[in-house]
């Protein structure tokens, strides 16, 4: 009986990963380098970092920087630290760091609808 308790908790935490929330948002996911530069939140950033940039409806004036968001895209999961802002952003689009984004899709995928929300 134990077992069976083990297997359904590892399932469960399985899926909450592969399943977006019902409440997430959803927009347009694409991907920038940050080269070391610093990103509005004010630290320096490298292009394998796994970071994101927010719009600035979302990024807050700073209130949400250093949390985090989690990102879903054809069953693949990523869990970002939100480090900049992104003005030229769509609402709900955000910029995911070369490094987050290929945990996602390949570079070449360009543009893709995501479903994201802060954790």
């Amino acid at each position: 009986m134990r077992l069976a308790n083990v297997d359904a908790s590892i399932i469960l935490a399985t899926l909450s990963i592969l399943v977006p929330p019902a409440l997430c948002v959803f927009g347009d996911a694409t991907y920038y380098r940050p080269g070391g530069e610093r990103g509005a939140c004010g630290a320096p950033n490298a292009d394998s970092d796994i970071v994101v940039a927010l719009p600035v409806e979302h990024y807050n004036n700073g209130e949400n920087c250093w949390k985090h968001i989690g990102v879903w895209y054809d069953g693949n999961y990523v869990d970002a630290a939100i480090v900049d802002s992104c003005p030229t952003c769509g609402p709900n689009d955000i910029d995911l760091s070369e490094g987050a984004f290929r945990h996602l899709a390949d570079l070449e995928t360009g543009r893709m609808r995501v479903s994201w929300e802060i954790l």
